[in-house]
């Protein structure tokens, strides 16, 4: 029985909700009253809990490098099983988590984001206590996002997910696999992952990146000292290029939803794919066929 997918969807959703309720609370007014007069406050989790940040990119460097360095991840990238006519192409400790873990937390960053407002966008929270709710729900995104990247990254050096990396080749492919979209060329062979996908996982480690750095810089103006042109460029640099990163996201959902990469993103679903999926569309993914039915744990989706 495949249990493990369960187990990551239950355990992202049971964070998610307790993440939820955490930010809710703090977020609710309290009054101060040292002296006479009162001040009401409401706590905010980057400052509070400012700790469980690096606390959630040491937990994912560690399983990252678990998981990095298992036999499993070693089988995806040299000998792939096949069974009943699917291929396996993500572990569910590995793409499936890291890919779910980080949209959840995206998600998250995006909404409370819009809440709060940035650049042109009108902030939508109109009261204290919905800013406070907002601050903290992005806060609980962070912790997720950071864990994933964390965690791909750890993996990533010690040996697994080699596959997404681009070679020099993969730039001029990808210009291919654009035209091959607008129906003006003809998609060029692909291995595991298309070219416009190891292309498209530069521009996401660079859009995180900045995102990430900017946002260390803001957040820890509630625990340090942070200079006001610091804190003003941080601010800015973090809000533009999360306008880059929703107008990212928004294409890659678009293009994942387009009736030809169903396949894929079943895959990133149950971690198969079909095989003949991937004779015809992947035909450079040298799978080598098993023919003991394999060792795997999981089961492949029925088809």
């Amino acid at each position: 029985m495949n249990w493990r997918r369960p187990l990551i969807v239950g355990g992202l959703l049971v964070v998610a909700v307790l993440g939820f309720l955490l930010a809710e609370a703090a977020a609710q007014l309290y009054l101060w009253q040292p002296y006479q007069a009162g001040t009401y406050f409401y706590e905010i989790l980057f400052e509070s809990q400012a700790w469980m940040i690096p606390a959630a990119i040491a937990l994912g460097l560690i399983f990252g490098a678990v998981y990095g360095t298992s036999e499993k991840s070693k089988q995806l990238s040299e000998d792939p099983p096949e069974r009943d006519g699917f291929i396996q192409r993500h572990a569910a400790f590995g793409a499936f988590l890291e890919h779910w873990v980080a949209t959840v937390g995206m998600i998250l960053l995006v909404l409370s984001g819009i809440w709060l407002g940035f650049l042109f966008v009108p902030r939508l929270a109109g009261t204290t206590e919905t800013v406070g709710l907002a601050l903290n729900v992005h806060w609980v995104g962070t912790g997720l996002l950071v864990f994933a990247v964390s965690y791909h990254v750890s993996a990533l050096f010690m040996g697994a997910h080699r596959e997404i990396v681009p070679e020099a080749s993969d730039f001029r492919k990808a210009v291919r696999d654009v035209g091959h979209y607008l129906g003006m060329t003809d998609a060029p062979e692909a291995d595991k992952y298309k070219p416009i996908q190891k292309v498209s996982y530069l521009a996401w480690g660079a859009l995180v990146g900045i995102m990430a750095i900017t946002g260390v810089l803001m957040a820890l103006d509630y625990v340090a000292a942070v200079s006001g042109s610091v804190r003003a460029a941080s601010t800015f640099l973090h809000e533009l290029f999360a306008l880059f990163t929703i107008l990212f996201l928004l294409a890659h959902v678009a293009i994942t939803l387009m009736p030809s990469h169903w396949a894929m993103l079943r895959s990133q679903v149950t971690g198969w794919m079909p095989a003949d999926y991937v004779r015809e569309k992947l035909p450079r993914w040298n799978v080598q066929r098993r023919t003991d039915g394999g060792t795997e744990s999981e089961e492949p989706p029925n088809p």
